[in-house]
């Protein structure tokens, strides 16, 4: 099954290009371009709904094509979310929602080229089988700007995605996630050292098994543990470390 799909054209460019920017994306990080980036998106992201909003905003942003966007927007947010306590289930669910919809529904993509093709073929398919395609109009760009009000799929994403943010609602699996990386967080922020997220990015710049991250994959390793056993919620902290009041932030139950 590899083998056949690497035979078709289309998918060589997709693997050629996604390795292409895999690698300018990890020569920006080492080259300390990272840091500068998240040091300024870091001023607007002063809690959760901050640094999710920012995440939103830069997903919203990299419109062009959704590969693109999955890579650079993983990458570049990944330690302002961890400093903030977002789990990284969220930052995969926001990173995953943003590219393709985005990609999708913005006129200026890599995906419309493949779409003009898509209804140029219907046209001609049409014209051929003696139907009227006069009331259609002769460009298929014309054609393609009038379906965007109809793709209620990436609309409905992008839409709920900034009401979950807004309101801090969570439901089912993800509402665990995030208040178990609100415990981390609170845990983190008792330690001599807390967690920053310029820091984070130089790390990971100095450090080639981290360079290149797809939250798709990844899980919270890298943050205080939470002891489960026997329903405990006891962070593992210093010893005799003063008790935070609840975190404001915390998501609430849908």
């Amino acid at each position: 099954l590899i083998i056949v799909s690497f035979s078709d054209t289309d998918h060589i460019f997709i693997v050629v290009f996604t390795w292409i920017l895999s690698g300018m994306i990890a020569c920006v990080m080492k080259s300390g371009g990272g840091e500068g980036l998240v040091g300024t998106l870091a001023k607007y992201a002063k809690n959760p709904r901050s640094g999710m909003l920012v995440a939103f905003a830069l997903g919203l942003m990299i419109f062009f094509d959704d590969y693109a966007n999955t890579l650079i927007v993983g990458q570049t947010v990944r330690p302002i979310i961890d400093s903030l306590g977002v789990s990284r289930e969220k930052l995969a669910f926001l990173v995953d929602s943003t590219a393709a919809p985005v990609a999708s529904v913005s006129p200026i993509s890599s995906w419309i080229g493949f779409e003009l093709s898509l209804i140029e073929d219907a046209l001609a398919q049409l014209e051929a089988d003696g139907e009227d395609v006069t009331c259609y109009d002769s460009s298929a760009f014309i054609i393609f700007l009038n379906t965007i009000p109809g793709r209620f799929y990436p609309i409905f994403v992008l839409g709920v995605q900034f009401f979950l943010i807004i309101f801090g609602i969570e439901f089912g699996p993800m509402l665990k996630f995030e208040r178990k990386a609100r415990a981390e967080h609170a845990a983190t922020a008792r330690s001599d050292s807390p967690f920053d997220p310029v820091s984070q990015m130089e790390h990971m710049r100095n450090n080639s098994k981290e360079v290149m991250y797809n939250p798709m994959y990844h899980t919270r390793h890298d943050r205080v543990s939470i002891n489960s056993d026997k329903g405990d919620k006891q962070a593992a902290v210093h010893a005799g470390a003063p008790e935070l009041e609840p975190d404001p932030s915390t998501p609430r139950r849908w």
